[in-house]
């Protein structure tokens, strides 16, 4: 990932604007990890409120955002992210501003982030999705089946998504999907050969979208039906395989999610936010969302709000 400072542009890491960044965990020597990922260093950007310490009642410290924005590298605790197309190599987070060139027209917002009930504070990057459509051959349907307005957690760190059973169920039906393929733990996820929605087979789906609103329908995001179909990870780190035809698993990104609450919120992860250009201001706990420009070669880093 790019990771860009923005206060008069200044990159991290340039020998002369460095910041002291404290509690940034290294995994070496973590057993959970295969042994090629165990030199890499992990960086979250959750809120402070947030972190496993404070759940445990243990303490709580100042994340890598709070450390840029009280060593003066950033004007205000705000962030952008940028993960591109799913077949990207490189995406972009830009600290204190946005990338214009990384979406489409404007930012739509704010978008307030909940409140957590129980302890009255901001946690995590929790807004409210108000609105689900979905164009399949030029066919527009709603797709909320009674489950909106819900919670969602923006969170990159989230393969795939999670949203209420009949969402699901919805998008499944409409790309030909049935019961029988439901699967995985609990039979909550779609599974079928990769080939089914090929960019060669008459399923494809990459004229066709399903589309997130936060705002009752007046903007959305727009996410290609196929940046929903995954590869399915088999044990060993590959792609499930069916062992006597040698054909290749995915799933449909989204599942089903369990009971919802503020701490086991529905879950809108990559194959959703690779197609959304989400801005954090956390000063405010407010959200902007807009639609990516995928695999954008250039760069125009601003202040925002300008």
């Amino acid at each position: 990932m790019i990771l860009n400072a923005y206060r008069g542009i200044a990159h991290l890491g340039a020998p002369t604007t460095r910041p002291a960044l404290r509690h940034f965990p290294t995994l070496a020597g973590t057993s959970w990890l295969p042994t090629e990922t165990t030199n890499e260093g992990l960086m979250g950007v959750g809120l402070s409120a947030g972190e496993a310490s404070v759940a445990l009642g243990l303490f709580e410290y100042p994340t890598v955002v709070d450390n840029l924005h009280s060593q003066g590298f950033i004007d205000s605790r705000f962030l952008s992210l940028y993960l591109n197309d799913i077949d990207a190599g490189v995406g972009e987070v830009v600290f204190g501003g946005v990338d214009n060139d990384k979406f489409e027209g404007s930012l739509s917002g704010p978008f307030p982030m909940l409140v957590n009930p129980d302890s009255g504070r901001v946690e995590r990057y929790e807004i409210m999705l108000t609105d689900l459509s979905l164009m399949v051959n030029g066919s527009t349907s709603d797709v909320a089946n009674g489950s909106l307005p819900v919670a969602v957690l923006l969170d990159s760190g989230s393969q795939v998504s999670n949203l209420p059973s009949g969402i699901v169920d919805t998008v499944g039906t409409a790309l030909g999907l049935n019961s029988s393929d439901l699967a995985g733990d609990g039979n909550t996820t779609y599974m079928f050969p990769c080939s089914r929605f090929s960019e060669d087979s008459g399923d494809d789906t990459s004229d066709n979208i399903l589309a997130f609103s936060f705002d009752n329908g007046t903007s959305y995001v727009n996410v290609p039906l196929h940046e929903l179909i995954v590869p399915v990870t088999a044990p060993d780190g590959g792609i499930l395989t069916n062992p006597d035809t040698g054909e290749l698993y995915c799933q449909l990104g989204i599942s089903y999610t369990g009971d919802a609450s503020y701490d086991n919120p529905s879950i809108l992860g990559d194959t959703f936010m690779r197609s959304a250009y989400i801005a954090y201001d956390i000063d405010n706990f407010n959200i902007y969302v807009g639609q990516t420009v995928f695999n954008s070669t250039t760069s125009n880093i601003t202040v925002f709000p300008a």
